[in-house]
């Protein structure tokens, strides 16, 4: 099934009319401003072709009361007189020699909006991804104007545009109206196939995000112009890359620093020991020492994440006791008889209650 094409902007200030123009009015707009314009005509003017191009497609528009219909519909939200104070719609069109000025009915494209999830080490150096997007583009079949036959699809090969084919009447030359055309100038259009009229089609596409070092989860990385594009002639949005971390085996991160969480056992806790801790780098070795508290925090300086001003925060490492869930009847046997020895059992006080810990810690 054919669609229509439905062109955006202001297509009545293009022909220097307004919305209660009839077909009639229409007509003669359209035959002043093709004499005008036509490329066969105005030869002075490098942008002749594209007014006239213009021209014509409005006129195919708004000259069906269907299609007329259609446009209004779809872009009520459109001022005819702002549009018309913008542009005189019968001045040749000087701003589009300029690369960088838009188009007069142009739309930005959206944004793309994406997650990417990193390890943490891909976090902390940094890295050069490659994603996988669909990104809206310039519809290669028929140049972005989302008509069959592409740029030149508009203007009747005939009579090229003029309404207008000369013939031999009566013994004299004279200009008669176009028969493939029926005197409008304007070939029947129809809507490019391959992108269903829309000038603009979904692409897979392959483009290349760089992360910098110390990036956080939620952060966003924006790449400038590589969103859908604009249409026709509009600023391309921008992708924008959030930043999702994946969960790590040994670190949490808090800020810039990274948690370490680990456990000793009874005999480390009573003899001290050396722990080797992992980093993101080279494994740590942490002392500590005996008769500690049997939990506690150690914490490597510049060992964590890069920091946006330079340096790089910390490595804690929080250590705890390790108790069993369970005990054997072997292990509790030992227990009982480790427990009689001396250092083991609980201080009395004068009356046989325990005595408070700094009264302890005093005696020892």
């Amino acid at each position: 099934m054919q669609r229509t094409v439905m062109p955006q902007g202001n297509l009545f200030a293009v022909l220097g009319l307004d919305e209660s123009a009839g077909e009639r009015q229409f007509k003669e707009a359209y035959r002043r401003l093709a004499k005008k314009f036509h490329p066969d005509v105005n030869h002075s003017d490098p942008d002749a072709a594209e007014r006239f191009k213009e021209i014509a497609h409005a006129y195919w528009i708004l000259s069906d009361p269907r299609r007329r219909k259609a446009y209004l519909a779809a872009n009520s939200h459109f001022s005819v007189d702002q549009a018309g104070k913008r542009r005189k719609s019968d001045a040749p069109r000087k701003e589009s020699r300029d690369p960088s000025a838009k188009e007069p009915h142009s739309r930005n494209g959206k944004d793309i909006v994406i997650k990417l999830y990193l390890t943490l080490e891909e976090l902390a150096e940094g890295v050069m991804k490659k994603v996988k997007l669909r990104r809206r583009i310039s519809c290669s079949d028929c140049e972005g104007t989302g008509i069959a036959g592409g740029a030149k699809g508009g203007l009747c090969p005939s009579c090229k545009g003029t309404g207008k084919v000369p013939d031999f009447i009566n013994g004299s030359d004279a200009l008669i109206s176009c028969r493939k055309c029926g005197g409008t100038g304007i070939q029947p259009m129809k809507a490019c196939s391959s992108c269903e009229g829309l000038g603009q089609s979904l692409n897979d596409v392959m483009i290349t995000v760089g992360i910098p070092p110390g990036s956080s989860d939620q952060d966003r990385v924006i790449v400038k112009s590589q969103g859908h594009e604009g249409h026709p002639g509009g600023e391309a949005g921008d992708l924008q890359v959030i930043i999702k971390q994946k969960e790590h085996p040994y670190f949490t991160r808090q800020g810039d620093d990274l948690i370490y969480h680990c456990t000793i056992s009874l005999t480390q806790w009573l003899e001290g020991c050396e722990l080797r801790v992992p980093s993101l780098k080279n494994p740590i070795a942490l002392k500590i020492e005996s008769g500690k508290k049997s939990s506690g925090t150690l914490k490597v300086r510049g060992r964590g994440m890069p920091k946006n001003g330079g340096g790089c925060g910390d490595l804690v490492v929080k250590y705890a006791l390790s108790r069993p869930q369970k005990i054997s009847k072997k292990q509790r046997s030992i227990l009982k008889r480790l427990e009689a020895t001396d250092g083991f059992s609980p201080r009395l006080d004068a009356r046989g209650w325990c005595a408070r810990e700094h009264e302890q810690e005093a005696r020892d």
